[in-house]
């Protein structure tokens, strides 16, 4: 059965969208809408398209969708629109190349299965290559496979599933953008993502999206950002406690970069617990890659950034020693943080050995996130530049940097 037109009652006036406000006020219904704008040249419109650009659901569609939704309201598109300000997956490439048509098509559990299939390749190539060498990639397939499928037709309980798919892959496109440096894009593929996660009703995956959130957030230095983030991310992990775990490691290496150890032990403590918990016989298979390595590696970093950096060694080792040899990135990264320990214990000679093998692992990836722990190592070795093991690593690192 297609899914039933959601109908909700006016309510205040703030918490409706300038589309739903529009329509309400000429007491129009959705069918009514659609109707009006097939007229108008939109041949696939129906009402369930108009509710969900009506909730947000889908930012901006393609045009030329926005124009016919100004015309009939008499309004400008940014009136319409007001908010609009990222470029989402539905928009994203080259403005003059002309698109398929959105045709309505009935959506079944083959659909899902493929994109869910598809999701777990393009997670290999991320871990990989790095994003920046499969980004677009992925983007193109979200807009040519996947978009089609969300104006389509659908049960409840598909289209849950479907928003659910989406969110995972919309999530991974924003990350391989943040991989690559494109912050801008990876703000809307994430923000993009958390709005389908929750058109799903999915909790967990909700407090997945905002993890990552909270983790480029940090990056960027937006600490404040970050911690809110985190914090309505435990509330909805609250369920699933490989996230719980996830979302407490992350607000560690927070409390860290703020030079906060005792919150930040009280975060490491939570992530334990919280992990031990987990039953990876009944965690979703999108869960698994926050596991031990994963874990002991957000503990390494975090003991790195409070100046231990004998705890840091042996947590980024264990970290190492079970990341899985095709997560070329991690390792990469992981590899330039046991060094910059190395370091500063004073082990100058095997701290430049592990730079040269981390730089032979980020020569493999188009990740500016690994690039820039090596640059991060270079800036550390530089006081040292005299000695034979730094000019080694440096003549080695300027193949790469």
């Amino acid at each position: 059965m297609p899914e039933a037109v959601e109908r909700r009652p006016m309510g205040p006036d703030r918490h409706r969208t300038p589309l739903q406000r529009e329509r309400q006020r000429r007491g129009w219904t959705l069918e009514y809408v659609a109707e009006q704008l097939g007229r108008l040249g939109w041949k696939s419109a129906d009402p369930n398209a108009v509710s969900r650009h009506e909730r947000g659901v889908i930012r901006r569609p393609r045009a030329p969708v926005p124009d016919l939704y100004a015309k009939l309201y008499g309004k400008p598109v940014a009136a319409l629109w007001p908010d609009d300000g990222f470029v989402a997956w539905l928009e994203v490439g080259d403005a003059t190349e002309e698109l398929p048509e959105l045709a309505v098509r009935h959506v079944g559990e083959a659909d899902i299965d493929r994109i869910r299939a598809d999701t777990d390749t393009f997670g290999v190539m991320d871990q990989r290559h790095g994003g920046g060498h499969v980004r677009w990639i992925v983007v193109e397939y979200l807009r040519r496979e996947v978009a089609p499928l969300l104006h389509g037709t659908y049960s409840d309980r598909v289209g849950r599933e479907l928003f659910a798919t989406a969110a995972m892959l919309t999530r991974r496109a924003g990350m391989m953008a943040y991989d690559a440096g494109s912050h801008g894009p990876a703000r809307s593929h994430l923000h993009q993502a958390l709005q389908l996660a929750r058109h799903a009703g999915h909790r967990t995956l909700s407090a997945h999206v905002l993890t990552s959130m909270s983790h480029h957030a940090l990056d960027l230095g937006r600490t404040r950002e970050a911690m809110q983030l985190l914090h309505a991310a435990r509330q909805d992990a609250q369920d699933a406690p490989p996230l719980l775990a996830k979302a407490a490691a992350m607000e560690a290496r927070l409390h860290a970069h703020l030079g906060d150890p005792s919150a930040c032990e009280k975060a490491l403590t939570l992530a334990s617990r919280a992990f031990d918990r987990s039953d990876p016989a009944h965690d979703p298979e999108w869960i698994a890659n926050a596991n031990e390595a994963y874990l002991a590696g957000q503990f390494g970093n975090c003991y790195l950034d409070l100046g231990r950096a004998d705890r840091a060694d042996s947590y980024l080792r264990s970290a190492l020693d079970g990341y899985r040899p095709d997560y070329v990135r991690r390792r990469a990264m992981a590899t330039a943080l046991l060094a910059r320990a190395q370091l500063e214990r004073g082990e100058l000679e095997q701290a430049c050995l592990a730079g040269v093998e981390a730089i032979d692992l980020a020569v493999r990836l188009k990740s500016r996130r690994a690039l820039a722990g090596i640059s991060d190592l270079q800036q550390r070795l530089e006081p040292h530049h005299r000695e034979r093991p730094v000019r080694e690593f440096t003549e080695h690192a300027a193949t790469l940097l």
